[in-house]
């Protein structure tokens, strides 16, 4: 995947970036977005990282932290976790953090997934369950 990637065109590069920034959040990532506005904390969507190479869904500068929302089929599929694979390996060599939540998680308890997440992978600080609102 990254041969192929690295083998197009700049241009193409950024025509792919912008048509996946186009698409938007997806009703996951949506979700999860509303729960961080709730909690204050500040962050964008769909940034891309390694030239583009990569789209966080979500991105939570002030930690260096990638959160990445994934649909239980589509990051289930052989390519897609050898990509995920990539990603993580990309962010851990240049010092950020990831959060890996899965789909059944943030549909079943999207507040206990996203705070217990929180907590474990930028520690310190507990964000406590009174703070969400529904």
């Amino acid at each position: 995947m990254k041969r192929w990637w690295d083998a197009l065109p700049p241009e193409e590069h950024e025509r792919r970036i912008q048509k996946l920034m186009a698409t938007g959040p997806s009703s996951i990532e949506k979700t999860v977005c509303r729960l961080l506005d709730v909690l204050g904390i500040a962050y964008k969507t769909q940034v891309p990282f390694a030239n583009g190479r990569y789209i966080a869904d979500i991105y939570i500068a002030e930690k260096k932290l990638v959160i990445e929302c994934n649909g239980d089929y589509w990051h289930n599929l052989p390519e897609r976790i050898n990509r995920d694979k990539e990603f993580e390996a990309y962010l851990f060599q240049n010092n950020y953090k990831i959060l890996w939540l899965w789909q059944k998680d943030i549909l079943k308890n999207s507040e206990e997934t996203l705070l217990k997440g929180l907590t474990q992978v930028i520690g310190g600080k507990q964000y406590a369950k009174k703070n969400i609102i529904n």
